[in-house]
């Protein structure tokens, strides 16, 4: 995995983990570039807290448009329905392929967020997540 790559599966993976944090989601919207430096773990690899405060915010300031676009490549579930892992993960991926920096390099961001669906979902979630982000990427991106 080349540098560039590694730090950018760093960066979302720092950006899921604050979404899907049941502290982070009672927070209003007063997330500073410190705070997520205090916020991250010594353990974990570093980061780009601009970027990763970049990320989380739009996605939470787009929610709606991000479901919406989720809710058309849903079958035979619904929103409401997704675990969290897997609604978090989506959220994330679809604003970085629509809103984020990632239009050029559409794959690295679908094997990322696949690769943290394996990390952080069940056994199913990884499938279920390449499956939408897969019908996402081929109906709306790749025209």
């Amino acid at each position: 995995m080349s540098r560039k790559i590694g730090f950018y599966f760093n960066n979302l993976e720092r950006a899921f983990q604050m979404l899907f944090s049941e502290e982070f989601a009672t927070h209003d919207n007063t997330l500073t570039v410190d705070a997520i430096e205090v916020i991250t773990d010594e353990e974990l690899p570093p980061v780009n807290a601009n970027q990763v405060a970049a990320m989380v915010y739009g996605v939470m300031n787009k929610q709606l448009e991000l479901d919406s676009i989720i809710t058309k490549y849903l079958r035979n579930w619904t929103i409401q329905r997704l675990p969290s892992v897997n609604l978090n993960l989506l959220r994330l991926a679809v604003y970085e392929l629509t809103f984020g920096e990632s239009e050029k390099f559409p794959g690295v961001t679908i094997n990322n967020i696949v690769e943290l669906a394996k990390k952080y979902g069940d056994d199913k979630s990884y499938k279920f997540v390449n499956a939408v982000l897969d019908s996402y990427y081929k109906n709306e991106l790749k025209k």
